[in-house]
């Protein structure tokens, strides 16, 4: 086990197929004897538990907690004005910049994250954060050995076949007024992202590139390979 967390963040549109990978590459890692988490780890405990959780990482960090709340409210008055969805977003993003702190607090090899720099991509307005209030979304008060970026580029049409068929299964990311402006939505993420990867690139994070076209079978055996030579 390694001394502190490596986290991997995830980036693509919706239905690039970030959820999926990340199930699979953590039960593999798991048969590899690593300790992964992700935030459905979180997710999957009582309603009671995971707010006993937060609450206790506040109460035993409050100059952090202070300080983390401080600059979330600073980037919501930079985002605003926000529409249902972004305000949806937003509280997730809240969520999930408390819960990384706590998951990474603990005696983890790998953490597997999907929401943070994804998260960004959906606001409007997300041009207006600077570049420190960008990296702080991803920093935090117990500091991996580093930051990966898993990028998952996919063709529009591609992740847009992807969402339908999930919510055909009966899993909906959004409501149907926001199904109906995919196409707006996706051209604002990818301008995000394409914001997000240069600041990246500049903040010397290193960043892993997958062909969201490919099988799953590679795009899995891929990932894996990747996190299991940074961990070995």
């Amino acid at each position: 086990m390694n001394d502190r967390t490596n986290c991997y963040e995830f980036i693509g549109i919706w239905g690039s197929g970030k959820t999926t990978l990340i199930n699979d590459v953590s039960k593999k890692l798991i048969s590899d004897g690593f300790v992964v988490k992700n935030f459905l780890d979180f997710d999957k405990e009582p309603t009671l538990k995971r707010y006993f959780i937060v609450s206790l990482f506040i109460l035993k960090n409050p100059l952090y907690s202070t300080k983390l709340l401080y600059f979330l409210i600073k980037i919501l008055y930079k985002l605003i004005p926000l529409d249902n969805l972004q305000i949806d977003i937003f509280k997730t993003l809240f969520k999930r910049i408390f819960i990384k702190n706590n998951i990474i607090n603990k005696k983890t090899d790998i953490f597997l994250s999907e929401g943070i720099f994804h998260l960004l991509t959906m606001f409007d307005k997300m041009n207006k954060l600077s570049l420190k209030e960008i990296l702080f979304c991803v920093d935090g008060k117990f500091l991996s050995n580093l930051n990966h970026i898993v990028n998952i580029r996919i063709d529009k049409d591609l992740a847009l076949r992807n969402i339908i068929k999930d919510h055909k299964k009966g899993y909906f990311r959004f409501r149907k007024n926001d199904f109906d402006n995919t196409e707006n939505l996706f051209n604002r993420m990818l301008t995000n992202e394409n914001l997000i990867i240069k600041i990246i690139h500049s903040s010397k994070i290193n960043i892993f590139d997958i062909n969201g076209n490919d099988s799953f079978s590679n795009k899995a055996k891929y990932l894996f390979n990747f996190i299991k030579n940074n961990n070995d």
